[in-house]
């Protein structure tokens, strides 16, 4: 029976352990994705900044890439129509096939 007692006490003294370097290991992520954070903002402000576009544009240009992708366009559809290349996906031409129709 000692034997036994020993073992618990040993494995409780583990889970401790493990118990305290997750709470470590969980500051330290929070404090990373903090960082992570600041940085993305950071980002933002630069490229803000150096294209001299106001907060106004960069959300009304957030609205249209989030109608875009809810319409099914990939980032990569969003590119070729902003290039001014003939898009070749088949969402706006079955838009506008549902338009003859009616």
């Amino acid at each position: 029976m000692a034997n036994i007692d020993q073992m618990i006490e040993k494995k409780e003294k583990r889970a401790d352990s493990l118990r305290r370097q997750i709470e470590t290991a969980s500051g330290q992520l929070k404090n990373l994705l903090m960082e992570i954070k600041v940085l993305k903002y950071e980002k933002l402000e630069q490229v803000a900044n150096t294209e001299e576009t106001d907060p106004e544009t960069l959300i009304r240009s957030y609205q249209q890439n989030l109608k875009f992708k809810s319409r099914g366009l990939t980032d990569d559809d969003i590119d070729e129509l902003a290039d001014g290349d003939e898009y070749t996906g088949t969402l706006l031409q079955e838009d506008n096939n549902e338009k003859k129709i009616f």
